[in-house]
């Protein structure tokens, strides 16, 4: 099974294009929206992208780890509704690469990991402003809700999590 998850501000179905390449290579492809995104959203894309970058950290982390966790329930049903087995490959553009690598350090099943755009560091220093790339992001600060999934599942701060048994 091949699990690829969109970037920031798209929907599941943008990813379209990519959930059918791998088909046609053979694989069970299937595509999940990130929290508070596509089906799983109540913003438009402007209003989304305008709260989570005010307050990257405030409002980017949730997204970060509300999804991570979520990644091992999508798991679960494609391999039973589709009678399959592990290993499991999990890909993803930006937000999708960060929560793809993520998840890896939780669920054992994940074997495969293709990260594009993306870095095990969800402080992520040195960003630049989407609209302004000139402009360097002002990461925010945190409240207790975000700090929780950081400190969880920042797969920078949890490398023992990808040790399994190689090398």
């Amino acid at each position: 099974m091949f699990l690829h998850l969109p970037a920031f501000g798209q929907k599941k179905e943008d990813t379209r294009p990519v959930l059918d390449h791998l088909a046609e290579k053979g694989f069970t492809a299937i595509g999940m929206d990130a929290w508070q995104q596509g089906e799983r959203g109540r913003e438009s894309r402007d209003q989304l992208t305008t709260r989570v970058f005010g307050n990257f950290r405030r409002n980017m982390w949730p997204i970060l780890g509300q999804t991570t966790l979520d990644v091992s329930r999508v798991i679960d049903w494609g391999l039973a509704e589709f009678n399959l087995t592990a290993p499991v490959f999990v890909s993803g553009l930006s937000l999708g690469g960060d929560i793809a690598v993520a998840a890896a350090g939780l669920d054992s099943r994940i074997s495969f990991v293709v990260a594009v755009g993306s870095t095990p560091d969800w402080k992520r220093p040195g960003m630049h402003d989407v609209v302004d790339a000139a402009k360097l992001l002002a990461s925010g600060e945190a409240d207790l809700y975000a700090q929780f999934f950081y400190d969880q599942l920042n797969p920078l701060t949890h490398l023992h999590r990808y040790a399994r048994g190689h090398g």
